[in-house]
């Protein structure tokens, strides 16, 4: 919001300030992302929880808790990185959810914007009430019902 701030005070064109918004809110993400994936360690499943699931699966594990890749495959050796990359279903869920993200990060971040100079949702009065109730409802009512959805569906 800071960097809106400065944006709008030192910029006047509208389709530079969007550019730079745009692209700097594309920066942050894949740098908190980066930060994410490579710094925090996510806590792993106990010993009994991996023991459960090995007797629920039927599959085989090793001394260190580790599940063994799958009796069909004829190999004994334990799943690694490769081994999921490998796998073209990881490929397609982490495509769907990287797609399903970008759409609707885009469209709330656009909104707003869309809202107010193409729809034209502003008050007759700026000076009394300078932000219009539709900008932050139309929003609101859009996060309501998508969080509904994927509840429930």
């Amino acid at each position: 919001m800071t960097e809106a701030l400065f944006v709008f005070i030192f910029v006047s064109n509208g389709d530079t300030q969007f550019t730079i918004l745009c692209l700097s809110a594309i920066i942050i993400g894949c740098c908190t992302s980066s930060f994410y994936i490579y710094f925090i360690r996510e806590n792993t499943l106990g010993p009994m929880a991996l023991e459960l699931e090995s007797k629920f699966k039927n599959l085989p594990i090793d001394s260190t808790g580790m599940a063994l890749v799958n009796e069909d495959e004829g190999t004994r050796m334990q799943k690694t990185w490769r081994y999921w990359v490998a796998q073209p279903q990881f490929w397609l869920m982490g495509t769907v959810y990287m797609m399903a993200r970008i759409a609707y990060n885009c469209l709330a971040t656009i909104w707003p914007f869309y809202l107010q100079y193409v729809c034209l949702f502003t008050t007759d009065d700026p000076l009394t009430d300078p932000t219009s109730p539709q900008l932050a409802i139309v929003p609101l009512v859009n996060y309501c019902s998508s969080m509904l959805f994927s509840i429930f569906l």
